[in-house]
């Protein structure tokens, strides 16, 4: 298949549905599931279009220039990278709905919510 084939199919086909499993998987592991559409209408076409704007180049280059045996790694690397902009904005649409100004949300291994000042 041609390199541009495979990164239109990999970014038409499964980006989008998978970047809101992602957000309903966060809300949903943080015990928010009720929380999960709003999270998608806030976050999604803004995650989206941040996936446009990296995993096509790296896509492409990975599938034209890197060798074979090291497509993985590759991939990995530039996927920490995706992984932690998922996770700032997973956090910047989860809001702090009734938290003090200046106050931090920590979670607890009890899935409780405390306020620190």
């Amino acid at each position: 298949m041609p390199t541009v084939k495979r990164v239109l199919v990999d970014q038409i086909a499964f980006a989008p549905p998978f970047i809101a499993a992602f957000f309903v998987a966060a809300a949903t592991l943080e015990g928010r599931a009720d929380d999960a559409p709003r999270r998608l209408r806030e976050g999604w076409a803004s995650a989206v279009l941040a996936n446009y704007s990296l995993w096509p180049a790296a896509q492409m280059i990975n599938f034209g220039l890197v060798p074979a045996a090291m497509r993985v790694v590759f991939s990995n690397c530039v996927g920490v990278v995706w992984n932690m902009y998922l996770s700032y904005a997973t956090a910047r649409v989860r809001g702090t709905e009734g938290a003090a100004e200046g106050s931090v949300e920590v979670a607890t291994p009890a899935s409780t919510t405390q306020k620190e000042e």
